[in-house]
C-alpha cells in the first residue's frame, strides 16, 4: 500500500490518487467489516439473552464458524480474503470457547479457556501466514501459562504464589525465544519482530524476578539471581559476538539501569536522607546511560544515531529527571507553604530551563536538565496557583467554601492550560514543546471536566491535530516546532481518551462531581467536531483527486454516515479521521494512533452504559454488513483480473483440503466437551456456588464473565493468608465443601 510523501517546494504535498483511496478501502473496508461483526457477535453472547436457550446459542455460533470457514474456502486462491476469513473463524473459536464456559460455569480454570483456544487455533494461525495473528497466538500462549501458573504453581522451587506466573511467561518466552534463534541460524528464519517480541516477553518477567528479590519478596535467594545472570550473559554472547543486534544488548542495558535503580530506591528511600539518595539516584541514572549510549554507540559505528539508542538515552533521562525533580521538590518542602515565592521560583526554574535550551540545545543530557527545570518550574507554578484557591475557598469550611474553591480552582487550571501553550510556542526545544503541547491537551481536559464538558476535549483537540499535521505536511511555519507539537497533539489526544476511557462512564467530571446536566447534549457537540474533523479531513482529500461527481457525493453521504453513527459508537469518526489523515499525508504514525484509538474504542464499548449489548450488538451488526457492502460496490467497479489465480490453483486445493480436516477437529472437540458436560449435567449432583460480582456494571450489562465466585474468594484467602511462601506439599489441589439445605457449597478446608 503506497504512502504518499512531500516531493519537492512546488508541490510541498502528494496526495493520493484516486487508485491508491480505492485500493486503501478495498484493504481496510474488510477488516473493518469483520471486526464490526465479531464485535456483534461478541456482545451478543455476553448479553446472555435469557429468551434465546443454550442449545440456540451454541448452534449459532458453530454456524458462524462454518461461515467463516466456508468463505476461507470460497477465498483459498486470494490470499488476503483466506487470512480475513481465517481470523474471523480463529475469534469465533475464542467466542464460542467463552459462550461453552458461561453456559456451564466452567470459569473456575480460566487458563483453560486460553489454552484451548491456542489449541484449536494453531492449525488456522498456520494456514493465515499473517503476523498479527501470530500475535494474538503467542499472546493466548502467554495468557494461558500465566494464569495456569498463578493457580497451580511452577515446578516446586518456582512455585511461590506470587512469582509464579512470571516464571512461567519467562521460561515459556526464553524456550521459544532459543528456539526462534536457532532458526535464524540453521533454517534461515527471519531475524525481525518475532525474535524482538519474544525478547520483551523474555527479559520483562526475567527483571521482574529479579525486583521482587531485591525487594525481600522472596527467600529463595540463589535460583533468581542465577537465571538473570545466566540470561544476562547469554544476551550479551549471542548478540553481542554470534550475531550483532543492538535491540537486544540495549534492552539489557534498561533491564541492569532499572535493577539498579530499583536497588538504590529500596536502601535510600527507605531512611531518613531520602533527598541525598533521590539525587545519588539521579547522577547514577545519568552516567549508566551515558555510558549505555557510548558503548552501543562504538559498535552501531559510524553514521547517524540509531532510534535504539536515542530511546535509551531518553529513557535514561527522564529516569534522571524524575529523580532530580523529586530532589528538587524535596528541597523546596519547605517554601512551598508560601504561594508568592513559591510563584516566584517556579517562574525563576521556568526561565533557568529557557536560558540553558537557548544556549546549548544541541547537547541531549543539558536538553533532559532544561527540561527538569522546566517542569519543576511548572509544578511550582501549579501548586502556587492551586494552593491560593483551595485556600480561597475553605476559609469559611469545605460546605461553605466549596463555590470559591470550584470557581479558583478552573480559573487556575485555565491559567496552566494558557501557560502551557505559550511554553509550547516559546521553548526552543522540540522534547520541551512535545511535553508543553502534552501538558496544554491534559489541562484543557481537566479544564472542561470542571465544567462538566470533558467529552468535548477529545474533539477539540482533534481538530488541532488535523490542522497542524496538514500544515507541518504542507510545509507551513518551523518543520521542527510543528513536528513537535503535532507529537504532543497525538500523544495528548491517546491520554485524554485514556483517562476518558479508564474513568468511565463520565470521566474525570464524575470523580469531580461535575457531571453534566445534558450529558446527549455534550456527547453531541463531541460528535460535531469529531465528524468535522473527518468532513474536513474528506473534503481536502476529495479536492486533491479528480473524481466523479458522483463518487464525491457518495464519499461525503459515507462521512456523514460515519458521523452519525459515532453518536452511539463513541471513537468511530475520531479512529477513521486519524487513519485517513495518516494516509493522505503519509504520516504511518498518525494512522498507527488512529488504530489504536479504534480499537480501544472498541474495546471501552463493551462497558459503555448507554446502551445494552444486545442494543451495541444490533448497531455493530448493521454497521459491519454496511461496511462490507460499500467493500462489494467498490469491488464491483474494480475490472481487474489477477493473472496469479492460475498460479494458486494447486496451491489452493492443499489449503482447502487442509482447512476442511483442521475445522471438523474443531467441531468434534468442540461437541464433544459439550457432550461431556451435557452429561454431568444429566448424572452429576447439583451444586450452587455463591456469585460475587467483580464489577457491579457487570450485573447492569448482562455479562456473567465478569463475576466471580465466593468461593474462590475464600479460598484465595486460605492459600495466600495461611501459606503465603509456598503450596505444602500435602495438598492435592481438592477443596472440601459442605452442601447447606439450599444445595449452595461453603468451603471448609483444603485437602
Amino acid at each position: 500500500m503506497r504512502m504518499p510523501s512531500r516531493v519537492d517546494e512546488q508541490n510541498p504535498l502528494s496526495y493520493p490518487t484516486s487508485a491508491d483511496w480505492h485500493q486503501l478501502f478495498m484493504r481496510l473496508l474488510p477488516w473493518l467489516g469483520c471486526l464490526a461483526l465479531a464485535g456483534a457477535l461478541l456482545f451478543f453472547v455476553a448479553y446472555h439473552w435469557a429468551g434465546m436457550g443454550r442449545w440456540a446459542r451454541l448452534g449459532l455460533l458453530q454456524t458462524v464458524l462454518l461461515l467463516a470457514v466456508g468463505m476461507a474456502l470460497w477465498q483459498a486462491r486470494r490470499p488476503r480474503g483466506r487470512q480475513l476469513a481465517l481470523c474471523m473463524a480463529v475469534c469465533v473459536v475464542g467466542v464460542l470457547l467463552a459462550l461453552i464456559g458461561q453456559v456451564y460455569q466452567t470459569g473456575a480454570d480460566p487458563w483453560q479457556l486460553f489454552a484451548g483456544w491456542a489449541v484449536l487455533a494453531l492449525p488456522w494461525v498456520v494456514m493465515a501466514r499473517l503476523n498479527g495473528l501470530w500475535l494474538l497466538w503467542w499472546g493466548l500462549v502467554n495468557m494461558a501459562v500465566w494464569l495456569y501458573a498463578s493457580v497451580w504453581g511452577l515446578w516446586g522451587a518456582l512455585g511461590w504464589p506470587q512469582v509464579a506466573g512470571l516464571w512461567g511467561l519467562a521460561v515459556v518466552n526464553s524456550a521459544a525465544l532459543a528456539g526462534w534463534e536457532w532458526g535464524v541460524q540453521r533454517r534461515g528464519w527471519p531475524a525481525g519482530w518475532a525474535l524482538r517480541v519474544l525478547a520483551l516477553g523474555s527479559g520483562v518477567p526475567v527483571t521482574l524476578l529479579m525486583m521482587h528479590w531485591l525487594s525481600g519478596a522472596l527467600t529463595h535467594a540463589f535460583l533468581p539471581v542465577a537465571v538473570y545472570g545466566t540470561w544476562l550473559a547469554l544476551l550479551y554472547g549471542v548478540y553481542r559476538y554470534l550475531r550483532l543486534e543492538l535491540f537486544m544488548l540495549a534492552g539489557g542495558c534498561l533491564s541492569v539501569m532499572v535493577l539498579v535503580l530499583w536497588l538504590m530506591a529500596r536502601y535510600w528511600l527507605s531512611s531518613d536522607g531520602y533527598a541525598i539518595g533521590l539525587l545519588m539516584m539521579a547522577l547514577a541514572v545519568t552516567a549508566m546511560g551515558m555510558l549505555s549510549v557510548a558503548w552501543l554507540k562504538r559498535m552501531a559505528g559510524e553514521g547517524p544515531l540509531p532510534w535504539l539508542l536515542r530511546g535509551v538515552q531518553a529513557v535514561a533521562g527522564w529516569l534522571a529527571a524524575l529523580c532530580l525533580l523529586g530532589f528538587v521538590a524535596t528541597l523546596l518542602v519547605a517554601v512551598i507553604d508560601s504561594g508568592p515565592l513559591t510563584l516566584m521560583m517556579g517562574l525563576g526554574c521556568l526561565g533557568l530551563g529557557f536560558i540553558v535550551l537557548r544556549k546549548m540545545r544541541s547537547h541531549d543530557v543539558m536538553t533532559h536538565l532544561a527540561l527538569v527545570f522546566s517542569l519543576t518550574g511548572q509544578f511550582l507554578v501549579a501548586w502556587a496557583l492551586l494552593a491560593s484557591s483551595w485556600g480561597a475557598g475553605s476559609e469559611g469550611g469545605w460546605n461553605s467554601g466549596w463555590n470559591g474553591v470550584w470557581n479558583g480552582i478552573w480559573k487556575s487550571v485555565w491559567l496552566l492550560w494558557m501557560l502551557q501553550v505559550g511554553l509550547a510556542v516559546v521553548m526552543p526545544s522540540a522534547l520541551h514543546r512535545f511535553m508543553a503541547t502534552l501538558l496544554a491537551c491534559i489541562a484543557l481536559y481537566m479544564a472542561l471536566a470542571l465544567h462538566g464538558m470533558g467529552v468535548a476535549a477529545s474533539g477539540l483537540i482533534l481538530l488541532a491535530v488535523v490542522s497542524v499535521w496538514h500544515g507541518y505536511s504542507c510545509g507551513r511555519g518551523h518543520p521542527e516546532a510543528m513536528h513537535a507539537w503535532g507529537l504532543g497533539l497525538l500523544m495528548g489526544l491517546l491520554a485524554v481518551q485514556g483517562v476518558l476511557y479508564a474513568l468511565a462512564p463520565s470521566g474525570l467530571d464524575s470523580l469531580l462531581g461535575t457531571v453534566p446536566r445534558w450529558p446527549g447534549l455534550v456527547r453531541g457537540v463531541t460528535t460535531l467536531l469529531a465528524g468535522g474533523a473527518l468532513l474536513w479531513v474528506v473534503h481536502r482529500a476529495l479536492n486533491a483527486c479528480a473524481l466523479p461527481s458522483t463518487s464525491s457525493r457518495l464519499a461525503y453521504a459515507a462521512a456523514l454516515f460515519t458521523a452519525g453513527v459515532a453518536f452511539y459508537v463513541p471513537g468511530l469518526s475520531t479512529g477513521l479521521a486519524l487513519l485517513l489523515l495518516g494516509y493522505a499525508l503519509g504520516q504511518r504514525l498518525v494512522l498507527g494512533v488512529g488504530v489504536v484509538l479504534w480499537l480501544m474504542a472498541l474495546g471501552h464499548y463493551y462497558y459503555w452504559l448507554d446502551l445494552s449489548l444486545l442494543a451495541k450488538s444490533g448497531l455493530l451488526l448493521l454497521l459491519g454488513i454496511a461496511v462490507l457492502g460499500a467493500r462489494g460496490l467498490l469491488a464491483r467497479r474494480a475490472h481487474e483480473a489477477d493473472s496469479r489465480l492460475q498460479e494458486r490453483r494447486a496451491r489452493a486445493s492443499r489449503f482447502r483440503w487442509a482447512l476442511m480436516l483442521s475445522t471438523l477437529l474443531v467441531l468434534a472437540a468442540v461437541n464433544v466437551a459439550i457432550w461431556q458436560k451435557e452429561r454431568h449435567l444429566a448424572e452429576g449432583e447439583i451444586v450452587y456456588l455463591a456469585l460475587a460480582p467483580v464489577d457491579p456494571r457487570s450485573l447492569m450489562q448482562g455479562d456473567y464473565m465478569a463475576l466471580d465466585f465466593a468461593l474462590a474468594q475464600r479460598l484465595r484467602q486460605a492459600l495466600y493468608e495461611d501459606h503465603s511462601q509456598a503450596l505444602p506439599d500435602a495438598l492435592n489441589g481438592e477443596v472440601v465443601v459442605r452442601l447447606d439445605d439450599a444445595q449452595v457449597a461453603r468451603f471448609q478446608r483444603l485437602d
